[in-house]
């Protein structure tokens, strides 16, 4: 069972005004075809690099990272409560495009907390949520979803996670080991919600 945690939006995001994160864009197809050699979904694929990234060079203040799919491209924007936030290490993930600040999209959903020393990868609670439940997240969809499925798809989707490229079983453990370049990451995982003390983007 995985822990709930409330994302502090304001240590997170500067609400004085309209969110501004530094967002980053990556080519879905170079994303996939690297995934494949490791027979990876997208989600366990760019969350092991992110990971990877931040332990190497622990940024210092709290950061927290927004995804969305759109066409061809994943937009992986980063905001912290002074506005946008550059880590320079994730132009190395394969597939990178481009980058700049913009405006956060209202598509757009958490995806990963860093709180200066973990990184942790949020889903965001779904409706009724049932700890005791299987649950997977679709990155496929407009803006990332998390669903509650049987105990057969959950399963289906866990062995498969190449041909379910754009699907992540939501793991039932806290925490993982990940390894990227040969140098191993703890991730940790959580179910997320903004609560009721945060302000609405």
């Amino acid at each position: 069972m995985l822990p709930t945690i409330e994302i502090a939006l304001r240590e997170c995001c500067n609400l004085d005004g309209v969110c501004v994160g530094h967002t980053l864009a990556y080519d879905l197809g170079r994303l996939r075809s690297e995934a494949s050699k490791e027979n990876a979904n997208l989600d366990s694929f760019l969350t092991a690099r992110i990971a990877h990234v931040l332990d190497r060079k622990p940024p210092r203040p709290k950061l927290l990272f927004w995804l969305m799919l759109t066409g061809e491209m994943a937009l992986l924007t980063i905001t912290n409560r002074k506005g946008s936030f550059v880590v320079p290490g994730l132009i190395h993930i394969p597939g990178y495009f481009e980058s700049g600040d913009q405006y956060l999209n209202e598509d757009a959903r958490p995806y990963i907390l860093w709180n200066g020393q973990i990184t942790t990868r949020v889903f965001m609670l779904p409706e009724a949520y049932d700890p005791a439940a299987h649950y997977a997240c679709d990155l496929g969809t407009k803006s990332p979803l998390v669903g509650r499925v049987d105990e057969d798809t959950y399963f289906r989707i866990k062995i498969n996670p190449v041909k379910n490229w754009e699907l992540c079983p939501i793991p039932q453990n806290e925490d993982a080991v990940v390894t990227v370049d040969a140098r191993k990451t703890l991730l940790s995982y959580a179910i997320g919600t903004f609560g009721s003390s945060n302000a609405k983007l």
